[in-house]
């Protein structure tokens, strides 16, 4: 998972940037969760080569937390997605 996957969506702000991102970072966060859940659920580690390293971990809502990002394209994912 990526830093930023666990930040609290009780937040405005983040709320609304995390609606704002692209459609494919949107599902590669998804993806991270969902594959976080099903591990614990199975108590089971990810493989260490599968690991998100310090380098990786770059920033995917920061740019749309500050405004620096395009405008919003119209959301073709729902924020109840992740739960299916």
């Amino acid at each position: 998972m990526a830093l930023e996957d666990t930040i609290s969506l009780n937040d405005d702000n983040v709320r609304e940037a995390r609606r704002r991102l692209p459609e494919k970072l949107y599902n590669d966060r998804v993806f991270r969760i969902k594959r976080a859940l099903v591990l614990t659920k199975r108590q089971q580690i990810l493989p260490k080569k599968q690991w998100t390293n310090y380098e990786e971990d770059k920033s995917h809502l920061e740019p749309y937390l500050k405004g620096e990002a395009p405008p919003a394209a119209p959301a073709t994912h729902s924020p109840w997605s992740m739960l299916r």
